[in-house]
């Protein structure tokens, strides 16, 4: 119809008025992230997902991702799968991770801040990712892949591209 419309904590059920990120499900839901939770819209109104749903902590929602087979992935200070109505946490022995990137590559490996990667249900670092992601910092922002299969990772420190083994910082 082309109008917009604003959504917000007070009167559509949003559970805070900062947006951190915004997806679309298999299902055309929309899926909303912000500093202090996970959020579904339903109708007219936002259903929140606070960090008291379902025993999960969905306090500050950086990424959201749906992969390839329909799972919605949830960025925060971990990382959350949602399949099927269960949600899944993945640990990892990364200090100070916040989870702020996610990225599913050609080959449908998902990528979490440009460098690690989910082995069983644990994310470990990628090993030639060490030495980028020291030298880019403890946020990455975002990850694509090019034509080439290289991956380019940025951050607010500057953007580094990994292709066959080398990483080229810009």
């Amino acid at each position: 119809s082309g109008k917009f419309r604003a959504f917000t904590h007070d009167g559509e059920g949003l559970s805070h008025n900062d947006v951190r990120a915004i997806c679309e499900d298999r299902a055309g839901r929309l899926w909303v992230g912000t500093s202090y939770g996970l959020n579904r819209l339903e109708g007219e109104r936002f259903k929140a997902f606070t960090e008291s749903s379902r025993g999960q902590q969905f306090k500050v929602v950086l990424a959201l991702h749906v992969d390839a087979d329909g799972s919605l992935w949830i960025g925060t200070k971990d990382l959350f799968r949602l399949k099927d109505g269960v949600f899944t946490r993945y640990n990892s022995e990364e200090p100070y991770l916040q989870v702020s990137s996610l990225y599913e590559d050609r080959a449908g490996q998902l990528w979490v801040n440009g460098g690690l990667r989910i082995e069983g249900n644990r994310l470990v670092r990628a090993a030639w990712a060490k030495t980028a992601l020291d030298l880019l910092g403890l946020v990455i922002w975002t990850m694509c892949e090019d034509r080439e299969g290289g991956y380019w990772i940025g951050s607010g420190t500057g953007v580094v591209r990994h292709l066959n083994g080398v990483n080229t910082y810009y």
